[in-house]
């Protein structure tokens, strides 16, 4: 009863989480911890390209989302241009109840809602290189690679959409490094954020 209690204290405060992650940093897992923990559903890029955009956008259209960041600023075969789409969708769900969403540029487009915290997950290049290295079973240098297209691709999502440097710290309210952190003790950190 204790844990149910404190669950509803925490999200009567703040409604909303969003997670900004570097690739490697565990953010990810984080996100999808803290969504079990909390029964709040976790929104993000693969559940915004098999649930929701597949409303507005053909095979070759969520293709493209799914590669290329500006074509978020594109108007598809039916008429709609997906970022605005992809907003009004955002904003609709935070209305219905506790959220949290990673990545999305969910920092900017959310930052004045005054029931929302803003979390960066970061770890030095080395540490998150490791990591990738482990999971995917990759060379060092495969690693590398993925982890510069990736974090790029982060960059440039936000930089095109929003005109916004997602490194700068005033976007979040919380910056967590994971380098010497567990992903229980992020996840309980977060619990009461």
């Amino acid at each position: 009863m204790k844990e149910r209690n404190l669950r509803s204290v925490v999200m009567d405060m703040k409604s909303l989480m969003t997670l900004s992650r570097e690739t490697g940093s565990l953010g990810d897992k984080i996100a999808e911890g803290l969504a079990k923990e909390l029964s709040i559903p976790p929104i993000h890029r693969e559940y915004i390209l098999t649930h929701i955009m597949p409303d507005i956008a053909t095979a070759h259209e969520l293709h493209m989302l799914q590669e290329s960041p500006g074509y978020f600023l594109k108007e598809g075969k039916k008429g709609v241009v997906f970022q605005s789409y992809l907003t009004q969708h955002l904003q609709e769900a935070v209305t219905k109840g506790p959220l949290i969403i990673s990545g999305l540029g969910s920092q900017v487009l959310f930052q004045n809602h005054k029931d929302a915290v803003h979390v960066k997950i970061f770890g030095s290049e080395h540490i998150r290189r490791m990591r990738i290295m482990k999971e995917n079973n990759l060379a060092e240098e495969d690693a590398a690679r993925i982890q510069s297209l990736t974090d790029r691709k982060h960059r440039k999502y936000i930089q095109l959409l929003f005109q916004e440097d997602w490194t700068n710290p005033s976007l979040y309210h919380l910056s967590i490094n994971t380098d010497h952190m567990s992903l229980p003790s992020a996840i309980a950190l977060l619990k009461h954020a």
